[in-house]
C-alpha cells in the first residue's frame, strides 16, 4: 500500500486468491492501479507465465520485493514435519531463487532495477522451534550476498536490498503462538521502516536498525551471558500439542540418562584414559 501511495504500480502475486484480490482492490480504491496474480513460485513455469504477463500488461519490473514465505513451527526430532520442511525450504528459498533468477536479465539488460528480499531476525539469531525457517532466512542473506558480489563482477547498477524484520503484527494466529518481552511491530510502522530502507539503497537493514548492531555484540560476549539476556530479552515460540509430546518425551530421556560423574571424566575429554 505504502510503495502505491509512493506513485508505483503494484503487481501482487500470491498463492492466496483471496488475499492477493484484496490487496489489490484496496489499492484500486484509492485510485491506484494494480493487478494481481495467483502464483505457486516454488513452480519456475508459473514464475515465468507471470513475469511474461506483468511485462505485457505494467510494464518492465524496476522493484522486485520477494516477501513470500510459509512459517511454521518446526521440531528437529518431529517425525512428522518432513512435509513442512520441504514446503518451507521449497517456498522461502527455492521460490525467491526462481523469481529472481526470472526477473534479474531484464533488469540487467536495462542495467536499472531493484531486488529486495525480506528475511527475517531469525537469519541472525536462530531459534527453537523455528529452525527450517530460520535455516531458510540464513540462506537468502547469503544467497544475496553471492548476488550483490556477482552484480559487481558485472559492474551493472543494478541495487540489492536485504531487510531482516523483528516480528511483525501481520498475523492474529501467528501471533498467538509466540510469547515475547518485546511486542510485534505494528504492520504500517514496520512498512514505513522498510521502504524508507529500500529507497535509501541499504544493502542489508534490521527492522528496527537498532537490532543489528545489539545481536552482533551480543554474539562477542561468553555464552552463558548470552543466555541470560536471552532469558531476559526473550522470544518464545509455542510448540504445538504433538510437538509438546515430543519435547516431553525427549525430556524424559535425557533425565533418564544423565551422565554420572566419574574420576575419569577429565581424561575422557582429552580423549585419552590413563590405567
Amino acid at each position: 500500500m505504502q510503495f502505491h501511495r509512493l506513485g508505483a504500480k503494484i503487481v501482487c502475486v500470491d498463492k492466496d486468491e483471496v488475499g492477493n484480490n484484496e490487496t489489490v482492490n484496496m489499492i484500486k480504491a484509492e485510485g491506484g492501479k494494480a493487478i494481481g496474480f495467483k502464483v505457486n513460485i516454488t513452480d519456475k513455469e508459473q514464475v515465468m507465465m507471470m513475469h511474461a504477463a506483468v511485462r505485457d500488461q505494467m510494464g518492465p519490473v524496476d522493484i522486485l520485493v520477494n516477501n513470500a514465505a510459509v512459517i511454521e513451527t518446526t521440531l528437529f526430532v518431529n517425525p512428522e514435519a518432513d512435509d513442512t520442511i520441504s514446503e518451507i525450504v521449497n517456498t522461502n528459498l527455492l521460490g525467491q531463487i526462481w523469481v529472481i533468477r526470472e526477473i534479474l536479465p531484464s533488469m540487467l539488460e536495462r542495467n536499472s532495477g531493484h531486488i529486495v528480499t525480506i528475511s527475517s531476525l531469525t537469519s541472525l539469531k536462530g531459534l527453537p522451534l523455528l529452525f527450517a525457517y530460520s535455516a531458510t532466512k540464513h540462506a537468502l542473506n547469503g544467497m544475496m550476498e553471492s548476488l550483490t558480489e556477482e552484480l559487481k563482477l558485472m559492474k551493472s547498477d543494478v541495487i540489492t536490498t536485504t531487510v531482516c524484520p523483528y516480528f511483525i503484527a501481520n498475523c492474529p494466529d501467528k501471533s498467538k503462538g509466540r510469547v515475547l518481552r518485546i511486542p510485534e511491530l505494528p504492520i504500517e510502522d514496520a512498512c514505513a521502516l522498510i521502504i524508507d530502507g529500500i529507497l535509501r539503497n541499504e544493502r542489508l537493514l534490521t527492522v528496527p536498525d537498532y537490532y543489528f548492531y545489539s545481536i552482533q555484540l551480543i554474539k562477542f560476549l561468553p555464552k552463558d551471558v548470552q543466555d541470560m539476556i536471552s532469558d531476559v530479552v526473550y522470544t518464545k515460540i509455542k510448540p504445538k500439542p504433538k510437538e509438546e509430546k515430543v519435547i516431553q518425551k525427549h525430556t524424559i530421556f535425557a533425565e533418564m540418562h544423565k551422565p554420572q560423574f566419574s574420576m575419569f571424566a577429565p581424561c575422557l575429554k582429552m580423549g585419552s584414559v590413563s590405567y
